[in-house]
């Protein structure tokens, strides 16, 4: 994605909160739990940003609270974030541990989050906890698998971890996953017996809970969830009825929740409209909309006059969807409507915008003399969960870098869509007319339709036609720019080699990587070298994902030592964006250029030796393009070569490795 950052300080509702619990003293643990448990998603991210109430804390406790607070919400790259910088401060705290490995197998690192956790049982943390997270990350791992020996092999590891942990300390936690394990394993007396174990154990838990402890979502969960695995069906239905509405505020565990019931009710080939209709998850948004007219605009489209009508119309749609969730741009006009809208219905915002805040506000935003558009727009970043700006102020006449920006959002809805297992919806202010081409709405709606999914209009002016178009939008003349995907190589060793060595290094390092360029179905359109360095431009983003693990795997699969070179490695780099093509007049052949290309080029040089890292950018669109067979494993918040910024990286792999 994207720098994250925050423009403006001032602040309402949760922010308001956090600046007034400041004080000039230590805060106690108390009152910084009870901070993390009540501010919202935009608070939380302004604490996340400040660091200010963490410094003065003198225990860990609120790094561990922003973190599950966090996790629960479904923001496992925060999570991780907030985790690495409490461990930072508190190198050797139990908990923060348990959440790295948690939030690393959240996001599917399931052998880095293996190799957090059973450090920790190496060193004798053998708490349910630590047992519990690293059992848990067998099990998704299997749960991923087709059916076949390595599924039944991590199913089962984890059904022991989860079991042993049980009987040496009887938990509901550990207790309802042994049970649904067992399940899963076809071991029907042993379900029986555990999840009547837990069942109990939660019956008694929930009588000493307080009325807003937030463990009653757990305990309520777990009693839907053992009355599911003891068949009561109608029992099951009223616990998991109360553990929604514990839950309104935690979507990433209300969606952990519903797939463990639907795991369940598939493999007794089981299905329950109502238990589907009781786990629902908030809706996912991805929205565009029209700016409101200037004055004097030729032909009419969004008249300020049509500003109330159309905000009820969306205020209608969103309750229609059942939207959680939303991703936006925030220009004045639908934009900001919308936004409005999912803050008045209590949802949770984040805003991308194709460059920096000011110049967005200056350019976007604050051009209508009525509607106090640029107030609104600064309120609406102070109450967002996020903030994402993906682009460079220089090319904001550039339709392709608004483009850009609306894919990088679509992209971004994807990813934390599929993170919660939730449903996806576009939505559109529209006056269904062609003509505002790359980046605006009708391209918005284009790009769903090719898809395969319709988005929802809301209508606007007079429409005239009745159906979503299909186009391609050209680049805008004269600029050849486009966005393209760009990976740069770096050969490790390559400082080690001798004089004797370099045609050795020609023929058979550089005549590898050729040989796969030339012969590779995911062939770039661009190559160029020089030395150690390696630059490839693609048109896809699967084209570039597939073959830089393609170039990965090429180079660490030959025995350089045996024809004469050190054992050589790649650092490659990915990255995407709105590049110029260009006619070289020093060299007289074609070369790509731009902000973007240079983003690029940082990202290799922090890569580990033998891995692919990308940019957020590069995953969300490659999200947009629905690319297969390759995952994004979450790197943290990473400083670039030559102090170029810190952004957040992407480990790529290819799936079910």
């Amino acid at each position: 994605m994207t720098n994250r950052t925050h423009p403006d300080t001032r602040s309402s509702g949760s922010g308001g909160k956090a600046r007034a619990s400041r004080s000039e003293g230590p805060i106690s643990d108390a009152s910084l739990q009870r901070l993390a448990e009540s501010i919202d998603a935009a608070g939380l991210r302004k604490l996340r940003e400040s660091h200010s109430l963490a410094a003065r804390s003198k225990t860990p406790v609120l790094y561990r609270a922003l973190a599950e607070r966090f996790l629960a919400s479904g923001d496992g790259l925060s999570a991780y974030d907030v985790v690495n910088d409490g461990l930072e401060k508190f190198g050797e705290d139990l908990r923060l541990r348990q959440l790295l490995g948690l939030a690393l197998a959240r996001s599917g690192a399931h052998e880095r989050a293996r190799q957090v956790l059973e450090t920790l049982l190496a060193e004798g943390h053998s708490e349910e906890e630590t047992v519990g997270i690293l059992a848990g990350s067998y099990k998704r791992q299997g749960l991923q698998m087709q059916q076949g020996p390595e599924r039944t092999r991590a199913l089962q590891r984890a059904h022991e971890l989860y079991r042993s942990a049980f009987l040496e300390r009887p938990n509901y936690y550990t207790g309802v996953n042994a049970a649904s394990l067992a399940l899963l394993l076809n071991d029907s007396e042993t379900t029986r017996e555990l999840a009547t174990q837990t069942r109990d154990l939660c019956e008694q838990r929930l009588g000493n809970l307080s009325p807003d402890s937030s463990e009653r979502y757990w305990v309520m969960a777990t009693l839907g969830e053992t009355n599911l695995l003891l068949g009561d069906l109608e029992e099951a239905e009223k616990w998991y009825l109360a553990a929604r509405d514990a839950g309104r505020r935690r979507p990433a565990d209300l969606g952990a929740t519903w797939r463990q019931a639907r795991v369940l009710l598939q493999h007794r080939g089981a299905t329950s409209t109502r238990l589907d209709s009781l786990l629902e998850m908030p809706v996912v948004v991805s929205f565009a909309g029209h700016m409101i007219d200037r004055p004097g605009r030729s032909t009419p489209r969004f008249p300020a006059t049509s500003e109330l009508e159309v905000a009820h119309k969306i205020q209608a749609e969103l309750a229609r969807l059942g939207a959680g969730i939303g991703y936006s741009s925030a220009a004045c006009g639908a934009d900001i409507l919308f936004l409005e809208a999912m803050l008045q219905r209590g949802g949770e915002i984040h805003v991308v915008l194709p460059f920096a805040a000011a110049e967005f506000s200056r350019t976007s935003v604050a051009i209508i003399p009525e509607g106090d558009w640029a107030a609104r727009f600064d309120r609406i970043l102070a109450r967002a969960a996020s903030v994402s700006i993906v682009g460079e102020a220089s090319t904001a006449a550039d339709s392709q870098g608004f483009e850009y920006s609306n894919r990088v959002q679509d992209g971004l809805a994807i990813l934390r869509a599929r993170a919660l297992d939730a449903p996806l919806a576009p939505l559109a202010v529209w006056d269904q007319r062609l003509g505002d081409g790359p980046g605006g709405t009708s391209a918005f709606v284009a790009s769903w339709h090719g898809r395969g999914i319709a988005a929802t209009i809301v209508p606007v002016g007079e429409p005239n036609l009745v159906a979503p178009p299909v186009v391609t939008w050209p680049s805008p003349g004269g600029t050849n720019m486009s966005i393209k995907a760009m990976l740069f190589g770096d050969a490790v060793n390559f400082s080690r080699l001798t004089e004797t060595q370099m045609p050795a290094f020609v023929s058979h390092y550089l005549g590898c990587i050729g040989a796969l360029a030339d012969r590779s179905v995911h062939r770039p359109c661009f190559r160029n070298t020089w030395g150690d360095g390696l630059f490839f431009v693609f048109d896809r983003m699967g084209s570039a994902g597939h073959f830089a693990l393609e170039l990965s795997e090429a180079i660490a699969g030959v025995d350089w030592q045996a024809l004469g070179l050190p054992q050589m490695a790649l650092r490659l780099g990915l990255h995407a964006g709105p590049i110029y093509e260009i006619e070289d007049p020093v060299v007289h052949h074609g070369n790509f250029v731009g902000a973007h290309v240079n983003r690029a080029a940082r990202i290799e040089p922090i890569t580990p030796p033998g891995l692919v890292y990308a940019s957020e950018q590069f995953a969300a669109l490659a999200a947009a393009e629905s690319v297969s067979n390759i995952g994004f494993e979450y790197a943290g918040q990473v400083s670039l070569a030559k102090e170029a910024g810190v952004y957040p990286m992407f480990h790529v792999r290819r799936l079910g490795r």
